[in-house]
């Protein structure tokens, strides 16, 4: 009876993934909270054994919904700075609701008659409803509301969480290019399956899923399914035993609050390997005096029992659920969250169901066989889990380099002054095949066409199947440090719901269009909404530009001075540009518009007779280009 929960939120977590992906976190939530509600109410009303066990499975499923969903809706609003904090915060008010529970269950103890047990039982209801008015508050996520292109609203959203409500505010934006630039990248790389997921992230998948199998084999369930049988069989008895349980709940919430403080500034990997050791120590010591059997055995029993709790409360216990959904990408975030929250309950189930028979078979040896566990965990941990601290979600392709898309970040790497690392840029689009030369680039750049045509040309109607067409107005965008967004009344920049043509052609024509009228803009802008920001970084595509332009973004303003230009930097990125664009199937007139928008300088067009060969020998003997003053 004590481990059937699990069979339900085993089952439950396994399909959650799926279903929060269709339906969002913010529903899967409340949806999770309403089947836990159910299967409380069940519970309380139960007449017959059947019924309280139908009614614990059903609860189960509430708890593996509401278990996997939960920790990825909080990693994906959560900033990198104080991500860890969040989850840390989450995991103690799981921890009150233990304790509570243990207290309740005490004091409940003294009622002669069935609600001795009824009322406790109750009080699922009452979380569960709580929670589910909640659900109906709160935000749905940026990241799946962008990866399901629902943009005004994501950019609302993402708005409230970083720029004070404001969608103008630059970080607010910049976090908005970086997170679609990371589901648009991940969409071009194809299928989100099991076995894809299992091919390409395999060293992802097996932390996922081992953190949570070691955190339930290092032991705790033996404690908090078995606590008052703990202590029973150290000499505390009846009611004592269950106050002993209650006090030890007290340590392990009060040991859940310093990873607040310490877990973004430590890393995820000195915690988890402190823990071990500590846990490693305090059940080889229960093991001690249970053998010993001694008179200090009850009292020994007890701190060391705390010692543990609290030594798990504070490592492996809020960590596990914080490292599957920060280290999974976007695209296979909530099935890995779901294949590693079902390997917990799985996991609970296995050492729920096994520890009556272990306690009996081999008494205080049980405690020495979870010691042995702790120290798996230990080797596991120092020698394949990474720090994930302070790094972005999109960003951790670049940390284990075990996707076929990962590259440099400046956050993460050494920089070079190249504009692109090595080899391929999207190793999964273009591996194997040559690289990227004016020989397979395409030479007719650019026509005399002026502005306005060209911006016409560049935003026209590029329909596929699946997707509505979108009609784009290059009106109403202003650009720049301190820009603002305008509103037209065909479209606004953000409201993008078309394929990625749309976003690549849209917003480098307009911004650079409407506001950079040199070369050096326009290449920043082409680079920073045509290609994902941890591909071409924009410090790095600075570095091609060795003498900066003051830009002020009045009206009446202009250009200081021009910018000297690195041409083996501005190649690569053209380059990259037009490769990208071929890859991805996009139409030449599209294409060529958007290099168009990349090589306009001072306001001319280079002449339409030229290729990029000679537009680069020009640059790098300083020539003028044609229309320019001599």
């Amino acid at each position: 009876m004590v481990a059937i929960l699990e069979i339900g939120a085993f089952c439950s977590s396994l399909i959650v993934g799926r279903v929060g992906d269709i339906i969002g976190r913010r529903r899967t939530i409340l949806y999770g909270s309403c089947i836990f509600f159910v299967g409380g109410a069940i519970q309380t009303l139960a007449m017959t054994m059947f019924q309280m066990m139908l009614g614990r499975i059903i609860a189960g499923f509430g708890v593996g919904m509401l278990s996997t969903i939960v920790p990825v809706y909080q990693s994906e609003i959560s900033p990198p700075h104080n991500r860890g904090k969040l989850a840390c915060i989450e995991f103690s008010g799981n921890i009150i609701g233990y304790a509570s529970s243990v207290w309740v269950d005490y004091f409940c103890g003294f009622i002669q008659s069935n609600m001795s047990w009824r009322i406790p039982l109750f009080m699922q209801c009452v979380m569960g409803g709580l929670l589910g008015l909640g659900s109906l508050i709160i935000v749905e996520s940026p990241r799946w509301l962008l990866d399901n292109d629902h943009d005004e609203e994501g950019i609302v959203v993402i708005a409230n969480l970083y720029g004070g409500g404001d969608i103008h505010n630059a970080k607010a934006r910049d976090e908005y290019r970086n997170i679609k630039m990371d589901v648009l990248l991940q969409r071009q790389e194809g299928e989100r399956s099991y076995a894809d997921m299992f091919r390409r992230y395999r060293t992802r998948v097996f932390i996922a899923m081992s953190a949570q199998a070691l955190a339930q084999l290092n032991g705790i369930n033996v404690i908090s399914y078995y606590a008052p049988y703990v202590f029973e069989s150290a000499g505390w008895v009846g009611h004592d035993a269950i106050l002993m349980t209650g006090i030890n709940g007290i340590t392990y919430f009060l040991s859940t609050i310093p990873p607040w403080y310490i877990v973004d500034k430590w890393g995820r990997r000195p915690i988890l390997l402190s823990g071990a050791v500590a846990m490693v120590f305090a059940l080889s010591v229960i093991a001690y005096y249970l053998y010993l059997d001694v008179k200090s055995t009850p009292t020994m029993v007890v701190i060391f029992v705390m010692i543990y709790n609290a030594a798990f409360g504070y490592s492996w216990g809020p960590i596990p659920w914080l490292y599957p959904p920060e280290i999974l990408p976007l695209s296979i975030r909530s099935k890995g969250a779901s294949l590693s929250t079902a390997t917990n309950w799985a996991f609970n189930w296995f050492v729920g169901e096994t520890t009556p028979v272990l306690q009996e078979a081999i008494h205080w040896r049980l405690y020495l066989l979870h010691a042995f566990w702790c120290a798996v965990s230990f080797v596991v941990v120092y020698f394949i889990y990474p720090e994930t601290c302070g790094v972005r979600l999109e960003d951790m392709d670049v940390l284990f380099g075990d996707a076929s898309t990962a590259a440099g970040t400046p956050s993460l790497r050494a920089e070079t002054d190249s504009l692109m690392p090595t080899g391929s840029p999207i190793g999964s689009d273009y591996r194997g095949r040559p690289a990227f030369t004016p020989a397979n680039a395409i030479p007719e750049l650019l026509t005399g066409a002026g502005v306005e045509q060209v911006a016409a040309a560049a935003v026209a109607d590029t329909p596929r199947s699946g997707r509505a067409k979108t009609r784009l107005s290059h009106n109403g965008v202003q650009s720049g440090p301190e820009a603002k967004l305008t509103q037209s009344p065909q479209i606004s920049i953000f409201s993008i719901k078309t394929h990625d043509l749309a976003l690549y052609s849209m917003m480098a024509t307009q911004e650079v269009i409407h506001a950079y009228r040199h070369l050096y803009r326009g290449l920043l802008h082409a680079v920073r909404f045509s290609a994902p920001a941890r591909y071409i970084a924009r410090d790095q595509l600075r570095r091609a530009f060795r003498e900066p332009v003051t830009i002020s973004t009045s009206a009446t303003s202009t250009t200081t001075r021009s910018p000297v230009l690195d041409p083996e930097a501005v190649k690569r990125t053209i380059w990259f540009l037009q490769a990208a664009a071929k890859d991805r199937g996009l139409e030449h007139k599209v294409l060529k518009n958007l290099l168009k928008v990349a090589m306009f300088r001072h306001g001319k067009w280079v002449s339409r007779r030229k290729t990029w060969r000679t537009v680069q020998l020009e640059l790098s003997q300083g020539k003028p280009q044609d229309g320019q003053e001599k």
